[in-house]
């Protein structure tokens, strides 16, 4: 298992530590469903078919958690997290925010 860091300052000179450990999320399957291979935090994974962001960090239990989301390289507003579709072969980032300053 691998832990990851990103660190940045907001515009309160606080500091925010983002932190991944690689091997922590799984995604379940539900048997006989279309599935697309995305890659997930670095690592291949399969999704079912026309899932939403929002449907997707539910499934990993982290929907309402403090995260960052970035799909393609983009940040995405957790306003957005239920229009946005995952589609196949996207590059899914999901960090966990911890505060401090």
């Amino acid at each position: 298992m691998r832990l990851n860091l990103m660190i940045a300052v907001n515009h309160n000179c606080q500091l925010i530590v983002f932190c991944r450990l690689t091997d922590s999320f799984r995604i379940k399957l539900q048997e006989g469903s279309d599935l697309n291979s995305i890659i997930l935090n670095g690592e291949s994974y399969q999704i079912e078919s026309e899932v939403t962001l929002e449907t997707l960090l539910m499934k990993l239990s982290l929907a309402g958690k403090r995260i960052a989301v970035e799909v393609n390289q983009s940040i995405v507003p957790r306003s957005r997290y239920a229009e946005v579709v995952i589609q196949p072969e996207d590059n899914v980032e999901i960090v966990n925010a911890v505060g401090g300053g």
